[in-house]
């Protein structure tokens, strides 16, 4: 046997060893075989793939680039070597192995592939999308190529290039579930929600054992204020991964936007209990101690994290809601500078801009405040789309009421109601939550807080064909849905003054009067300065309304066609309306309220101006306010806009004639 075949002998036994899993035994013949016949690139590239196999990444990546060396043209040994780079995430180096003379030799697209990969993950969307679309060429109906192209598109901003490459490949197989749910996640981002959202009932049909489509879903309907069926989705995806904590966490988070504290804390609670080292279960047990005014149990909250090893910043964000409460505001600063950024980032911004603002430092206050919006807008790209959709809604509601006949219920078609609600309305943060608290000081009074009666009444009305002459039946089935909602949220008591505050009503004055011929209105009025900005330094849950507050123009543009719309609806129906004016109310509580009775029908009670106490007997406040109504009558926000003039500058002209109108200033 001549050298050369001996050589050729020993790696081929080396190969049988390394088959019949004696791998150590093939790793050292190769060794041997290198030491007697010197340099040799199948050797190298073999050892390299072995190490690479046993997890020996640095050791393989040195054999295979002694391979590369030797065969510079090998297609294989390069893929190996780019592979086991990315294992060690050094992708850059791995991209250079990647040329374009051996991806010409490469037939079978592999090196090209990973090419665009790396790529992608360096965040060259532009030199991936070239790369991928290079794939399509060859290959038009590879459905990976088509997804992670649709993904490079969506990375640099082309979100239309994006969505047309995600269809193509959901339409290739669309029995992959991360292909639908990529493709639903485009749907959202460009604002059509309803194509998303049956996509994602279709998966979840389509994969029946999968959480994430639920949980998808879920948002969706949480965004369009269907709040039972984004919890039932929760619940499923619960039930798919019981031992997944972080479902528990998103679970309570959906409770506690439904109000429902004491089942979210439970929620929060069974989460630690999965993983006591949750940071984000801990933070919203936190968030769940301040809403209930429990500040007390904060302090034995961060005890409790301490001990369990959660990390500082997760400590530090609990500490300055704390922080918050005992008003010290430079030290909130300084503790949440010590917060990462991935941590609760909308209301790590949102207690920045109060803490800045509390200390009067305007410019850096409205900066947080504006960040604190555009991480909403940047985790809820639909927000910008339902904004638009709302304001559209009330345009066409203004159309409507210039050319409406008055609802056929005022010609007592219906019988009268047994009960007529009063309405508390006004645009949000006009001091309707300080209101209704002090009317609910009256024994006689029961308060409906930002609840869905009226749009369950609506839902009955708008079975008819034409919506402002409802048969009197229709009317009465649809007080009968008002009525029947009402009692699932407050006890109703037969003979209470029920009060119906939910301020953005004023856009539904027609909905109204089609039940109820003859309602009160309460309008809430305040600067309107003062009540734009507040809206947009306020952390809302984003809807189709509260989305307008993300930003400053369109919280103006909001106020403006509100305040059209009502004046319209106001004139029209010569409606029964008592004006109670906010900095008023603030200046001199019993003269501003007296009337506010009278005209409720009400008898005048001391006691209904403690209304720290009422707020304190009254449980859980459903709004933005619930840290304001249970201190002192909150003055410091009177007159705020001035601080931040300029700032609000782009918006004043949309607001003077309102600020005139109600007799302000600027």
């Amino acid at each position: 046997m001549n050298t050369q075949t001996d050589k050729s002998a020993k790696f081929d036994e080396a190969l049988h060893m390394a088959r019949s899993g004696r791998t150590a035994e093939a790793r050292s013949l190769c060794k041997t075989i290198l030491q007697t016949s010197g340099e040799r690139p199948d050797v190298h590239a073999f050892l390299g793939m072995l190490d690479c196999r046993e997890g020996r990444f640095e050791d393989g990546i040195e054999h295979l680039s002694q391979a590369l060396k030797l065969r510079p043209d090998d297609v294989t040994i390069a893929l190996n070597m780019a592979t086991a780079l990315m294992q060690l995430g050094r992708n850059s180096e791995a991209l250079d192995i990647c040329t374009d003379s051996l991806i010409a030799k490469d037939q079978s697209l592999r090196l090209l592939r990973t090419k665009a990969y790396l790529l992608q993950t360096l965040e060259d969307n532009e030199g991936a999308i070239v790369a991928y679309r290079r794939i399509l060429d060859a290959v038009p109906d590879d459905f990976e190529a088509l997804n992670n192209l649709g993904n490079s598109y969506a990375a640099a901003g082309q979100m239309e290039e994006s969505l047309v490459s995600l269809r193509k490949a959901h339409d290739a197989r669309p029995d992959i579930a991360p292909l639908t749910m990529n493709l639903a996640t485009t749907l959202l981002q460009l604002g059509q929600i309803d194509e998303a959202r049956n996509l994602l009932e279709d998966a979840t049909a389509r994969f029946p054992r999968d959480a994430k489509p639920r949980i998808e879903l879920a948002g969706i309907h949480r965004l369009q204020g269907d709040d039972d069926t984004a919890r039932r989705l929760f619940e499923e995806a619960i039930a798919l991964e019981p031992s997944d904590p972080e479902l528990r966490v998103r679970l309570g988070i959906e409770l506690a936007k439904a109000w429902k504290m004491t089942e979210a804390e439970e929620s929060f609670d069974r989460a630690l209990s999965i993983d006591p080292r949750n940071g984000d279960a801990h933070i919203r047990k936190a968030l769940i101690l301040e809403h209930t005014n429990r500040y007390d149990q904060l302090t034995n909250l961060i005890d409790a994290a301490r001990s369990r090893g959660i990390d500082q910043g997760t400590i530090d964000f609990i500490r300055a809601l704390h922080l918050r409460r005992e008003k010290a505001w430079e030290e909130g600063i300084e503790v949440l500078s010590n917060v990462p950024e991935d941590i609760e980032p909308v209301r790590r911004f949102q207690l920045l801009g109060q803490f800045h603002d509390s200390l009067g430092n305007a410019e850096a206050a409205f900066e947080a405040f504006s960040a604190m919006n555009e991480q909403v807008r940047t985790e809820q790209p639909a927000t910008e789309a339902l904004a638009s959709d709302y304001r559209r809604e009330i345009r066409d509601g203004i159309a409507e009421l210039r050319k409406l006949k008055a609802p056929a219920v005022l010609n007592m078609q219906a019988s009268a109601p047994a009960r007529t609600p009063a309405f508390l309305v006004g645009f949000p943060r006009s001091g309707t939550t300080l209101l209704d608290t002090l009317l609910l000081g009256h024994p006689s009074v029961q308060v409906l807080e930002e609840r869905p009666p009226l749009n369950v009444a609506e839902e009955v009305l708008n079975q008819s064909s034409e919506k402002s002459d409802f048969s009197a039946s229709e009317v009465e089935a649809a007080r009968e849905a008002y009525f029947t909602e009402a009692d699932k949220w407050i006890d109703l008591r037969p003979d209470s003054l029920l009060v119906d505050k939910f301020p953005l009503h004023m856009n539904k004055v027609p909905s109204i009067l089609a039940l109820f011929p003859n309602p009160r209105f309460i309008l809430a009025l305040r600067h309107p300065c003062d009540v734009v900005l507040s809206c947009y330094i306020t952390n809302f849950r984003p809807n189709k309304a509260m989305s307008n507050f993300l930003n400053l123009k369109t919280v103006a543009e909001l106020y403006d066609l509100s305040f059209t719309c009502w004046e319209a609806a106001r004139s029209h129906f010569s409606l029964d309306v008592h004006e109670i004016v906010y900095e008023k109310m603030l200046d001199n509580s019993r003269s501003e309220l007296q009337p506010v009775f009278e005209f409720l029908g009400l008898d005048w009670r001391e006691e209904i101006l403690d209304h720290q106490q009422t707020a304190v007997s009254r449980g859980v406040i459903t709004t933005a306010s619930y840290g304001q109504v249970t201190e002192p009558l909150y003055r410091r926000a009177m007159g705020r806009w001035e601080r931040y003039r300029e700032q609000l500058e782009p918006v004043l002209p949309i607001l003077q004639p309102w600020i005139e109108k109600f007799g302000y200033s600027t």
